[in-house]
């Protein structure tokens, strides 16, 4: 049937609006979306956020929970970090460092050092290095290639161990750490480990009352020298000593004085030595003197003189003391018994002889 004009006009505008109703819709649904895109957005936003805060907040307790000194400077050079150990060995505050140029800090801290100059060298080595030597795993306290050890005076005495290492992002490098380790507590205990280790040699081979070397450190260096000696052909001495009529000194005025006169005797000798002599309390009232370079003539010179030196010094103002001695002197491919044997006899000849004389 066909269509009146009435009816036509009311179809296309019933489509018209239908297409109207559709198209609204459409447009309300593309914003609802739109809405929780957005939404959807800014909650991952958030996360992330949070997640870099979470990092940057644990990073940060890191960095003040280590005993290390650090500094961290960015790509040109600025100090962008200072965490808490830094201020406590340096004794300055880290907010006033921020945006100062690494090398403004360097001057300020290089007078703190003992070596300002090797404080100043070592940062000069460090940035200027094209290439620098590769860290590697190490003891606390002990100094790995690409460190420099430097000794901090000031606000107190500081040894640390100083070193700056790039900060990479793939391979373009974005900044530097500068690292100050404090090695003082390790330091301290090696030197004192060192110093008990010199006392101990030193009881071991020195003798208690007269500070000269003892019996077995005598024996050591006589064996030495016997060796130099035969290697150049030169001559070498010994002379053997014994305080005349020293247990009556015991027996009659006591061990104290004994001892002090074994002491000033003791002083005696040293006395006349040379540096290059070797002096030592043999055992008892025995004392040793080994003579290098010197022949018999020269050891009996010496023995000369220190005779003369203990009648001048007197340990003891109410009587006098004397000396005996005997000399050996090195025979080819002797040995240090051999030699001490010789000159031992030739002692008791000189007791037999009178006392207070060397033969």
């Amino acid at each position: 049937m066909g269509w009146t004009p009435l009816e036509l006009a009311a179809l296309v505008m019933g489509v018209s609006l239908a297409a109207v109703g559709a198209v609204g819709g459409w447009e309300v649904t593309r914003q609802r979306r739109q809405k929780q895109a957005l939404g959807d957005a800014l909650a991952a936003t958030e996360a992330i956020t949070a997640a870099l805060s979470e990092e940057a907040l644990f990073l940060s307790a890191v960095l003040e929970s280590v005993d290390t000194g650090i500094v961290m400077n960015d790509a040109q050079g600025r100090v962008r970090l200072v965490n808490a150990r830094f201020e406590v060995l340096f004794g300055v505050r880290g907010s006033e460092l921020i945006g100062r140029p690494h090398g403004f800090l360097r001057d300020a801290l290089a007078d703190g050092f003992a070596d300002p100059s090797a404080f100043r060298d070592a940062a000069e080595r460090f940035y200027s290095a094209e290439e620098r030597p590769p860290g590697s795993v190490r003891t606390p306290g002990e100094r790995a290639p690409d460190e420099a050890e430097l000794v901090r005076k000031e606000p107190t005495r500081r040894v640390l161990l100083y070193s700056v290492v790039p900060v990479l992002q793939g391979e373009q490098q974005v900044g530097t750490l500068e690292i100050y380790r404090d090695v003082t507590a390790q330091r301290d205990a090696e030197e004192a480990q060192h110093k008990l280790m010199l006392q101990l040699e030193a009881r071991a081979t020195t003798d208690a009352l007269t500070g000269l070397k003892n019996r077995r450190a005598a024996n050591e260096a006589l064996a030495l020298e016997l060796v130099r000696a035969q290697r150049y052909e030169r001559s070498l001495a010994v002379v053997l000593f014994d305080i005349d009529h020293f247990k009556k000194v015991n027996d009659e005025l006591g061990h104290d004085v004994g001892d002090r006169v074994l002491s000033e005797f003791g002083h005696v000798l040293a006395g006349c030595a040379r540096g290059t002599d070797i002096v030592a309390r043999w055992g008892g009232e025995e004392f040793l003197v080994i003579l290098t370079e010197t022949d018999e003539a020269g050891a009996h010179a010496f023995g000369d003189r220190v005779r003369a030196a203990l009648a001048a010094k007197r340990p003891l103002d109410e009587r006098p003391v004397t000396c005996s001695g005997g000399i050996g002197v090195r025979k080819k491919e002797d040995a240090a018994d051999a030699l001490i044997k010789r000159a031992d006899e030739r002692l008791y000849e000189a007791k037999r002889g009178g006392r207070d004389r060397v033969v």
